[in-house]
């Protein structure tokens, strides 16, 4: 930026990020939930994006393998079996840390 670019804008206040799949791969995150219903996880992955492309959202990707699903009953049982929910610092791109 040149200093005519910040004339009179003042500091930056705050940055925000999407968070998946720009700062943490998602793709552990649905690896988990397709070795939970049993799916290859290349297939779940490319169902996914098929349904993205579409409009459709995450939620409609769960319920195509369990059209009952009850999201917060399924994560429960994830947990106690021991498969983590959500993503951890393993999950960061490479670049990230240096960005942030």
């Amino acid at each position: 930026m040149t200093e005519r670019d910040t004339e009179g804008k003042g500091p930056i206040k705050a940055v925000f990020f999407d968070i998946g799949e720009t700062l943490i791969s998602e793709e552990e995150i649905y690896g988990r939930w397709a070795d939970w219903f049993g799916v290859p996880r290349h297939s779940f992955l490319a169902l996914l994006g098929a349904y993205l492309a579409t409009g459709r959202t995450h939620l409609h990707l769960l319920r195509h393998f369990r059209p009952d699903l009850d999201l917060r009953v399924e994560e429960k049982k994830m947990i106690e079996a021991g498969v983590p929910l959500g993503f951890g610092a393993a999950d960061l791109y490479p670049d990230v840390r240096a960005c942030l």
